[in-house]
């Protein structure tokens, strides 16, 4: 048997080390009321760091679901 555990908890530690604990709460939805507004201002989304942070991660846990 294949045991995913231990993956999945260096996972959320790592997004837990890296965003602010005000950002960790729990919500009714994954989606939020700007999700398909394009924000155009610079200097608006994530730093290369977050956003490379938030794909690997959705990365990984996309290969446990799998």
């Amino acid at each position: 048997m294949i045991n995913l555990e231990k993956y999945i908890l260096e996972c959320i530690e790592k997004i837990e080390e890296e965003v602010p604990e005000d950002r960790l709460k729990p919500v009714s939805t994954p989606a939020t009321n700007y999700l398909f507004k394009i924000r155009k201002e610079s200097g608006v989304g994530l730093s290369k760091k977050k956003a490379s942070l938030f794909h690997s991660t959705a990365a990984k846990l996309l290969f446990v679901t799998k």
